[in-house]
């Protein structure tokens, strides 16, 4: 019976390419709650569209019943990002906004880090690459300091 009810969740899920999930911890199911995470989370989810898949998203809403030090917590899995972002406040939704925000501007900088790795990884130093078009001049390690250490320098030459 468990397979079977594990296979038809399975079917339901092809073709998602983000899997949302949102918790309620130690307080009951809230709609309300719930329809603002949704709205709010778009801007993630936006964000990550063109994203490759298997992309998770959880968001964990914890009220605190003691003190009104509310947690919520946000958690992003993609193949280029791990992004688990907390934070507590006593306005519910003060709290679930900053959690949204960081995580927007953390998943922003991580794609710019991205980037630019991406544009400079073909234009790392190599020998052949300042040598080509400089075949007069000596490089700065082989530029002899006295006539002594001049005599002493054998250069080999490549037809």
């Amino acid at each position: 019976m468990r397979l079977a009810n594990y296979k038809q969740k399975l079917a339901e899920h092809v073709g998602e390419i983000m899997h949302k999930h949102i918790t309620f911890r130690n307080m009951d199911h809230s709609p309300v709650m719930e329809t603002y995470a949704k709205k709010q989370m778009e801007r993630i989810e936006n964000f990550l569209k063109n994203e490759r898949s298997p992309i998770y998203i959880l968001l964990i809403l914890e009220p605190s019943k003691i003190h009104a030090h509310h947690r919520v917590e946000l958690r992003v899995k993609s193949p280029r990002f791990h992004i688990i972002t907390k934070y507590e406040g006593p306005n519910f939704y003060d709290v679930l906004d900053r959690v949204i925000d960081v995580t927007y501007n953390d998943l922003l900088s991580g794609k710019a880090e991205l980037n630019d790795e991406m544009k400079t990884q073909g234009r790392r130093y190599s020998p052949k690459c300042w040598w080509e078009g400089m075949e007069g001049t000596f490089p700065k390690e082989l530029i002899p300091k006295t006539e002594e250490e001049e005599e002493d320098l054998e250069f080999i030459e490549e037809d």
